[in-house]
């Protein structure tokens, strides 16, 4: 038995034109996961040019090597060809054998018996029929490991089983005695572990044939040089080593002691009132004006949660009453999330999950641990199969415990809606009360008094004619300009007053006595502060209805049914009367949409057909729009529902119409 060092393993081969191969290859490891190919490579340049070799697996060991009489004779006489075994494991291709193929037209005869097991690594190797010349002695090959033994008679040199090529059969001779036994080949090359790399690209450029080195990225495969290239050897698995001791637990640290809490400020100094300035003239009353009603408030909030349990066993489809689920296994790159209208509660929350809309945002939480969450943000226009389920593009915000690792199927959750609602009307309320007036300023000093002249009669409503102007008194000296107090909070704007009718010009008496000076205006009343905002009211998990004229009705939301008639050929809808119509359609009809809610208020309905078998056109109305798929077709058959969702967020002026499902 011939043992080779590493593989591919060399093997020369001879077979006879017109005649049946077989080699065997017995693995000892077993090779029920791999799968072999051969070939003879009948020409390398300019084209290759190979010829298979029929591979066949017998049990979980052997491997058979073929050849028919018919492909042997396709082939011809051939010498010194290179053939080759590999075998494929997880898409990583191994060479096992190569070496030199020979067929020649030289009949074995009776010598056909002769056998040789060559270990190659974790296979043994028998090979079939005579490997060496009949006859006179033939040109000897290079010398390597022990020969075959040839038939009795004259028998040539045994070829070579090592590196040099099998040489050319002589011409068969008369049977001569046995031949001698040929030449001991050379030490092959030994191995060397030189240490390992991360990956095939890190093997050294410039290695010594036998080296040898693990890749680990691989799992520890071995890559030996052959001279010219790096071969895959297979796994190289050391001893393992000792399990090391445990580190000493460290010490849990002391808890440090809570800092004292800082003193409270001083307070800041007490502003300082200026002086009273001079009472100006006082106006004439304003007239009062209503200010205009405040802008829209923004849209709602809500931090209602509910309960429901993880489906894991499903990424699409409707969801199990109860139960929500992500269209990803993994949970966190999940795009959407499905929730059922009917909570783990048996709460029907049909009405607060078609509110949910673009950029709001909610949370999926255990319900025993909230440090176990998911935050999203809605992505995208969600998906709202009426009285069913609701799909939300969704994109993920944060997550943390469980809710990072994927929650258990049938885990207990709430689903808290984070922020939900559509925009409410404006509201007309009472007017606010008046803000508080700002503090007075510091008054400037006040300047000298001229000499106060004669004071001219008091004018009526009318306006007089003008008195005889006195002559002008000396003006008195300007005072000094006070400091500016410091402006109060400005306050809301007061409607402006209309101005009082000027008082006659009184007739001074014609002397020195000068007209005093114009007492200063009084500063505009400081505008009052905004009263502060109402707290953001919380909704609890449960509550009794409450009713608002002309909106929805909240608490356990329950839709109106109508079941309106067909009067005429015209079926009219009243959407202020209910938000699901269930009719049965035995006429031809036009759908009128009747008193929508007004834009910019989001409002939808459902549309049941009960057919009673007989076709009917409906004309639907001409601002209701279906998609690219066009109108629906009714179905006919008797007792069949039809099921149809419209949405409009403008009044009416453009329905959205959906096909929720059909023949029911």
């Amino acid at each position: 038995m011939s043992v080779f060092s590493q593989t591919p393993g060399e093997l020369d081969i001879e077979a006879v034109l017109g005649t049946d191969f077989a080699l065997s290859l017995n693995f000892a490891n077993g090779i029920s996961n791999y799968t072999f190919d051969a070939g003879i490579v009948l020409q390398e340049y300019p084209s290759e040019i190979i010829f298979p070799i029929t591979t066949s697996i017998s049990g979980t060991n052997l491997v058979n090597l073929t050849l028919s009489d018919t492909q042997t004779n396709t082939i011809g006489v051939i010498s010194n060809k290179k053939w080759y075994l590999n075998r494929t494991k997880d898409g990583i291709k191994q060479m096992v054998l190569s070496g030199r193929f020979q067929i020649s037209n030289v009949p074995i005869g009776q010598n056909e018996g002769v056998r040789q097991y060559i270990m190659i690594d974790d296979i043994t190797v028998s090979s079939l029929y005579a490997v060496g010349a009949h006859g006179a002695t033939g040109e000897a090959g290079a010398t390597g490991a022990t020969g075959l033994q040839g038939a009795s008679g004259a028998t040539g040199l045994t070829g070579a089983t090592g590196l040099g090529a099998t040489g050319y059969t002589g011409a068969t001779g008369n049977t001569g005695a046995t031949g001698a036994t040929g030449f001991t080949g050379a030490t092959g090359q030994g191995i060397r572990i030189l240490g390992s790399v991360p990956d095939i690209v890190n093997l050294p450029g410039n290695p010594s044939v036998g080296d040898i080195y693990v890749v680990t990225n691989l799992g520890g495969v071995g890559y030996s040089w052959n001279g010219s290239s790096w071969s895959n050897i297979g796994f190289i698995t050391g001893p393992t080593g000792a399990t090391g001791a445990s580190g000493v637990s460290g010490s849990n640290g002391a808890t440090g002691s809570t800092g004292p809490i800082g003193a409270t400020g001083a307070p800041g100094p007490a502003a300082t009132q200026g002086a009273t300035g001079s009472t100006g003239v006082t106006g004439a009353t304003g007239a009062s004006v209503t200010g205009s009603t405040g802008a829209t408030g923004p849209n709602g909030y809500t931090n209602a949660f509910y309960r429901y349990n993880a489906d894991t066993s499903k990424t699409s489809g409707f969801p199990t009453s109860g139960t929500l689920y992500w269209n990803n296994a993994t949970q966190t790159s999940a795009t959407q999330v499905a929730v059922s209208h009917t909570t783990a509660n048996s709460e029907d929350i049909d009405l607060f999950l078609s509110l949910l809309a673009t950029s709001n945002q909610f949370v999926i939480q255990e319900k025993s641990d909230s440090n176990s969450f998911q935050k999203w943000t809605v992505s995208g226009t969600p998906t709202n199969v009426s009285n069913s389920y609701i799909e939300l593009p969704v994109t993920l915000v944060d997550s943390g415990g469980n809710g990072s690792s994927n929650f258990a199927n049938a885990a207990e959750l709430l689903f808290i809606l984070t922020q939900a609602g559509i925009q409410g009307a404006t509201g007309i309320g009472a007017s606010g009360a008046t803000g508080t007036t700002g503090a007075t300023g510091t008054a400037g000093i006040d300047g000298s008094t001229g000499a106060t002249g004669l004071q001219g009669a008091t004018g009526t409503s009318i306006t007089g004619a003008t008195g005889l102007t006195g002559a002008t008194g000396s003006v008195g000296a300007t005072g000094a300009v006070g400091s500016n107090g410091a402006t109060g909070p400005t306050g809301a704007s007061g409607a402006t007053g209309s101005t009082g009718p000027q008082g006659a010009t009184g007739v001074g008496a014609t002397g020195a006595t000068g007209v005093g000076a114009t007492g200063i205006q009084g500063a505009t009343g400081p505008q009052g502060a905004t009263g502060p905002q109402g707290a953001t009211g919380t909704v609890p998990s449960s509550f009794s209805t409450i009713t608002v004229t002309g909106e929805a009705a909240f608490g356990l939301p329950v839709e109106t049914k109508a079941t309106p008639t067909i009067s005429g050929g015209t079926l009219t809808l009243n959407l202020s009367t209910a938000t699901f119509f269930y009719v049965t359609l035995n006429a031809i009809t036009s759908v009128v949409f009747s008193s929508p809610p007004a834009s910019p208020k989001v409002f939808s309905f459902t549309l049941q057909f009960v057919a009673n078998g007989t076709a009917y056109a409906v004309t639907w109305p001409a601002s209701v729009r279906w998609g690219g798929a066009g109108a629906p077709t009714i179905t006919t058959t008797n007792n069949k529902i039809d099921t149809f969702t419209f949405v409009t967020h403008d009044g009416g002026t453009n329905w959205f119409g959906f096909i929720s499902g059909q023949n029911f």
